[in-house]
């Protein structure tokens, strides 16, 4: 990303169409907190996006990251860029997104297909952004990948087929009976912060594997996912019949909120 010269980047952005009403702005894919210098790159570019007129996406911007970056160094960086920004566009809100990637430090593994070393880093990215003490920041975590998009926009009543990634045989990623200590610390704490704002917090989200959709970059991911996790990649359509498993997915819904990600984006930004 930040090979793009800024000036290029900001002609991109201007010649969106600003007459239009945009949910929000949504910066993701690769990692866009990876190091210092691709946080410098990045602000630098919201910065001279706060200069302009931010109503169109409704004054809230969201950056989906891993958090590593920040749960090993700190956000102080980021700090600095955000009050900056506060002080030309105190409207526009920006909501730093930390997708965990697993509940213990073997999922994290399975999931990311990184080292598990990194799982400790990946939990404390919540805590190291919840210390920035700027009123345009919304620190916020969501699960990734769970079980799939129309199962969880059904609220379990149906679906084209259930799917998952099975941390073993019978038991689903992020099922309750597998979450470590730290695991449960973050979930309790993000509940506990962001219930008093709305209730339709008493649950964690989910970011969930596509089924819903006939988007060809949706059936290549599931076929990738089908590729790498093998035998571990449930699908109730293809995969024998797997009635505890089932039954698991289940009783994870009742411990993650299942509303759209539209729902709860404009929540965060609302």
């Amino acid at each position: 990303m930040n090979n793009i010269p800024l000036q290029r980047l900001l002609a991109d952005y201007d010649r969106i169409p600003k007459d239009r009403l945009y949910n929000w702005m949504r910066i993701l894919s690769g990692e866009p907190l990876q190091n210092d210098e691709y946080i410098n790159y990045l602000f630098n570019f919201l910065l001279e996006i706060a200069k302009r007129d931010t109503s169109c996406f409704r004054n809230g911007i969201i950056i989906q990251t891993n958090g590593i970056h920040i749960g090993l160094h700190g956000a102080q960086s980021i700090g600095k860029h955000l009050k900056t920004i506060n002080e030309i566009n105190p409207n526009l809100k920006i909501i730093i997104e930390v997708s965990i990637k697993g509940t213990n430090p073997d999922e994290f593994e399975l999931i990311s297909r990184s080292s598990k070393t990194n799982f400790p880093a990946n939990i404390n990215a919540y805590y190291k952004l919840k210390e920035i003490n700027v009123s345009n920041l919304r620190p916020t975590i969501i699960a990734g990948f769970g079980i799939s998009e129309s199962l969880l926009l059904t609220r379990g009543r149906s679906g084209k087929s259930i799917m998952t990634i099975l941390f073993n045989n019978d038991t689903p990623i992020f099922h309750p009976s597998i979450w470590s200590d730290s695991f449960k610390e973050l979930y309790e704490c993000f509940i506990m912060d962001w219930k008093r704002k709305n209730s339709v917090f008493e649950k964690m989200p989910m970011y969930v594997i596509k089924d819903k959709f006939n988007y060809m970059w949706v059936k290549y991911s599931l076929k990738q996912a089908k590729s790498i996790y093998g035998g571990r990649f449930y699908d109730s359509a293809y995969s024998p019949r797997n009635q505890a498993v089932e039954i698991k997915i289940m009783e994870l819904l009742d411990f993650f909120f299942l509303l759209s990600n539209q729902d709860y984006y404009s929540e965060l930004i609302s």
